[in-house]
This record gives structure tokens, C-alpha cells and sequence, in this order.
């Protein structure tokens, strides 16, 4: 009778064991899945990419209000405001961030950092510009170059910083809230700046690709303002200030100098 009990139990131990050990497997291979996951999550980012032509506006979860321009992409932690506020730029936006002396908040670019505690200011870092600015409207910021020999700079409102990518030279100039702003309100403002300067912008906030042919186009500097829903129609107002033609199908836009 004691052989039967013993066989029997050694046989349901068995089933026992077949049962738990791929469980507990299982369970070992959900636990290390699901916290990869997490981890990953939790490395991870969020981007945002605005398109030629486009603007957006967006709320992160400190409750920064972020105002995109077009040809704009920004990224940010999955972690966002827990440890640390940090985004990385890469366009042009227009910032109202919100303050937290414990939690400062940072804008990265390739090639430069800004500090913020809570402030209002424009930042404008194409890739394909020579140049790095960034706008004070309100509060105080702190911009740095990542270059081998990095250079700080603080603003005051109403003070633009350009940072020149070529010669690594950081400039301060005043500034106003009307012409730095201009895009929110859907104006394109200029001065003293170069035709190619113009058709950069130009493509960029009307979703277009323009070529230019000809040479010493870039001769005279041009100041002036557009707030036009239709690309025509800035270059009929362009065609009175420089001696071109142009031929437009679809989104390309041929510009013949004379």
C-alpha cells in the first residue's frame, strides 16, 4: 500500500513539475520582456516633424506650449519632465515655457544649447542656413556653442543672438517682438538679406522647390514684407525689385535672371 502511495505521488510530483517548470519560464520570459519593453519606453523619444508648408502647435507634458514653423522637427524624451525637461531642435519654433527653478529646460541643437527657467523666445536653426538665432521676447535664457571652444552668451528681452556656424562667432543684436514673431502670424519679413535667403524661406513656407538660373543675383540686399496666401503672387512683388522671369508646374518654380 506505502508502494502505491510513493508511486503515485512521485507520478503527480512529475506532472507537478512538468507543469511549473515552463510556467515559471514563462513567466521569467514575460517578466524580462515586459521590462524591456518599459525600458525601452522609457529610453525612447517623441518626435514631431512638420512638413513644408505646414505649421503646428503643440503642448508637452509641463505644459510648454511649442509653436512649430514649417520644415520643423523637434524631439523629446519618453521621460519628459520627470528627471529633466530637454528638447532637441532642428527648424524654427517659438517657445512659452513654462517655469520650474527645480526642472530647468534646455533647447539642443547640433551645434548649440539654451537654457531656460521660464521664459518666451524664438529659436530659428536650419540645417541648411549659415546661421543660429535665437529671440528673446520674455524672461531670461543662457545660449552655449558645442563647439571646442564653447562660448556663452545671456540674453535680455528684446536682444537677438546669431550664432555664425562657418566662423564660430557668437553676435548680439537688438531686437523686437513684431519682426521676430512675424511667422506666427503668418507674415514673411526680411531685411537686408540675400535672394537666396529669400527663396530658402520662401520654399520652406509654401511647400516649394525653386530653381534659381543665373549668376549675381545676389548683388542687392532686399527689405520688405509678404503676407500673401499664394507664392505667384510674392514673386509679381519680387519681379519689381529684380530683374527675373519664372515658370511654375506643380511645386517647381524655375527663376531665369536676365
Amino acid at each position: 500500500m506505502v508502494d502505491i502511495i510513493q508511486r503515485t505521488l512521485f507520478k503527480v510530483g512529475k506532472i507537478a513539475a512538468a507543469i511549473l517548470i515552463p510556467l515559471i519560464i514563462g513567466l521569467n520570459i514575460y517578466y524580462y520582456t515586459d521590462n524591456k519593453k518599459l525600458a525601452d519606453f522609457v529610453a525612447g523619444s517623441t518626435s514631431v516633424n512638420i512638413a513644408s508648408g505646414e505649421k503646428a502647435q503643440i503642448t508637452l507634458p509641463d505644459g510648454t506650449v511649442i509653436f512649430l514653423n514649417a520644415a520643423t522637427s523637434i524631439s523629446y524624451p519618453s521621460d519628459f519632465g520627470l528627471k529633466g525637461r530637454e528638447i532637441f531642435l532642428s527648424g524654427e519654433a517659438y517657445l512659452d515655457v513654462v517655469k520650474n527653478e527645480k526642472i530647468p529646460f534646455y533647447v539642443n541643437t547640433d551645434l548649440i544649447r539654451i537654457k531656460v527657467l521660464g521664459t518666451k523666445f524664438n529659436v530659428s536653426a536650419y540645417d541648411d542656413s549659415s546661421i543660429i538665432e535665437a529671440s528673446l521676447v520674455e524672461g531670461s535664457i543662457e545660449l552655449t556653442t558645442k563647439g571646442a571652444k564653447p562660448q556663452s552668451v545671456t540674453l535680455s528681452p528684446l536682444e537677438k543672438v546669431t550664432y555664425y556656424k562657418e566662423h564660430d562667432i557668437l553676435s548680439i543684436f537688438k531686437t523686437s517682438t513684431h519682426f521676430e514673431t512675424a511667422w506666427l502670424r503668418g507674415e514673411l519679413v526680411f531685411r537686408s538679406v540675400k535672394f537666396s535667403d529669400i527663396v530658402s524661406k520662401l520654399e520652406r513656407r509654401y511647400g516649394v522647390n525653386i530653381e534659381i538660373i543665373g549668376t549675381d543675383y545676389n548683388k542687392h540686399l532686399f527689405t520688405g514684407s509678404f503676407k500673401e496666401d499664394y507664392i505667384d503672387s510674392v514673386l509679381k512683388i519680387l519681379q519689381l525689385h529684380y530683374n527675373f522671369k519664372y515658370t511654375k508646374t506643380g511645386d517647381e518654380i524655375s527663376i531665369r535672371f536676365n
